[in-house]
């Protein structure tokens, strides 16, 4: 018998209800409807006092199992294991305030709300929970402040906890008074982790003893499935499957990939930096940028070294920027021109008429530069050598004032850690190689070679001064915000 008209709208108005009631409790409850990968559910059924769960930096999803464990025990309930009845005192630690804003939005977006006291609970995406000292008070009496590795161990002394979660290495010593701060307790501390920007020496040898347990994930196809067999996907419906993973490990140096990828304690023994690299493709004298695809720029980057190796470096580039959108990030082409390389015991002004002379070759003056970059200062036995002496001789040189010489000639190191530009640079210019974004003139051979023989972590290799010369002069580029790695540091050996 078929059904009536009257019948088919009540199962129709029945479903979109069902599907509206479903919507409204993953709203509110988000967490309950995770969808958790193979390994973030050892995460959660683990019952170690202290555990690190380390891997690659993103896929193993780190920060979000963290952020789920979080909130399960200031609830007092959890769905895997038995935990602490509530309230509880619960700290996150992270390296920085930014970082740590990061932190409390994935935290944010996991909180059932019916269970936090919004009275004195507040959230922003701009300040998270608070500028000062942001905190979560839940309903059942738990609290929940994040505190920063930046601030040191004094602000962690006085505090009686119950759960730590410490994102991203921190200190020694904050790792160690967070142990005394759970002792009473009998408290838990958890590790989310890959071992990049801070030391972890520490860390490794107190894993290794065997004082703290760990779940360690490769990039594997195991690592992106998840509990009910299907494969981990990228917002845009991109599937992470074996091809997507043999692309990570195209696109990412393989001297960091164990690291990035891995999330592995040491970076793989010393050996070319620069793989992607290869005459064929990257050195030619007849690729050109296209003017109708946007301004092109010039930029100078200069090195300064010591009388113990060829140490008077400048690396003239073009550059032309293609700008992002809200879908991908910027990304430039370069092409470098040519250099200038001097021994050691030459003079800033022999270097000054080099480089004057190299602009002349290519039809350029100072003026026609749009950013020129130097290194530290340098002291030799024969002669101080800066960024300030090298602007004198060149101003005598030009017949130019000192303050009416443009562009000024800046520290290339100002504004950011050494280390985090240095790592940053160097995978900027292996995203260059890779996308075929780079052309490197055959006047400029000692840079060709230089590529073909750098060692990350050789502080005495002649290629050392001429790769630095030009990541100097490409460092507003580095330094952009269309850069995702500007800021991590990656450190050799453990």
């Amino acid at each position: 018998m078929n059904a009536t008209p009257d019948g088919r709208r009540e199962r129709l108005l029945a479903q979109v209800r069902a599907r509206e009631a479903l919507a409204r409790r993953k709203r509110e409850r988000p967490l309950d409807f995770m969808r958790w990968l193979k390994p973030q559910g050892e995460v959660l059924r683990h019952t170690s006092k202290r555990l690190l769960y380390r891997g690659g930096n993103q896929a193993a999803g780190k920060t979000t199992v963290g952020a789920g464990e979080l909130i399960w025990r200031c609830l007092g309930k959890h769905p895997r294991k038995r935990v602490r009845q509530g309230p509880i005192i619960a700290v996150v630690v992270v390296s920085t305030a930014k970082q740590g804003r990061a932190i409390q939005r994935k935290v944010r977006a996991l909180l059932p709300d019916a269970e936090v006291d919004w009275s004195l609970t507040q959230y922003n995406v701009k300040t998270g929970f608070g500028a000062n000292e942001p905190a979560i008070i839940f309903k059942n009496g738990s609290i929940v402040r994040f505190l920063t590795t930046e601030q040191g161990a004094v602000v962690i002394q006085g505090d009686t906890l119950h759960y730590v979660w410490i994102d991203e290495t921190c200190t020694p010593e904050v790792f160690r008074e967070l142990e005394r701060r759970v002792l009473m307790t009998a408290g838990d501390i958890l590790l989310t982790l890959t071992p990049i920007n801070n030391p972890a020496e520490w860390l490794f040898e107190i894993v290794e003893k065997g004082l703290i347990d760990e779940i360690h994930v490769r990039l594997t196809i195991d690592t992106l499935t998840h509990e009910d067999g299907k494969l981990r996907t990228l917002e845009d419906g991109t599937v992470l499957d074996e091809a997507w993973i043999a692309e990570q490990r195209r696109i990412v140096p393989a001297q960091w990939a164990p690291i990035i990828l891995d999330g592995e304690w040491r970076v793989v023994g010393l050996g070319a930096f620069f793989t992607a690299f290869d005459r064929a493709v990257h050195v030619s004298d007849t690729a050109q940028l296209d003017a109708e695809q946007g301004q092109i720029r010039w930029h100078l980057g200069i090195d300064y070294a010591s009388v113990d190796r060829a140490g008077l470096v400048a690396t003239l580039v073009q550059v032309q920027h293609h700008p992002g959108d809200k879908e991908s990030p910027g990304k430039q082409w370069v092409i470098i021109q040519d250099c200038v390389v001097l021994p050691g015991i030459s003079t800033v002004a022999q270097l000054v008429d080099e480089v004057v002379s190299m602009l002349s070759r290519h039809g350029l003056r100072w003026r026609d530069l749009k950013t020129a970059y130097g290194d530290n200062p340098v002291t030799s036995q024969f002669e101080y050598k800066s960024n300030r002496d090298f602007t004198k001789r060149l101003c005598h040189r030009l017949q130019v004032a000192e303050n009416a010489i443009r562009p000024h000639l800046l520290n290339a190191k100002e504004g950011r850690a050494s280390g985090g530009s240095v790592d940053a640079g160097l995978r900027y210019l292996h995203d260059l190689m890779v996308g075929r974004r780079l052309i490197v003139r055959s006047r400029a051979l000692p840079l060709i070679e230089a590529f073909e023989q750098y060692i990350q972590g050789d502080k005495l290799q002649a290629a050392k001064d001429l790769v630095d010369s030009t990541r100097y002069s490409l460092k507003d580029y580095i330094e952009s915000r269309d850069n995702p790695y500007a800021g991590i540091v990656l450190r050799l050996g453990r």
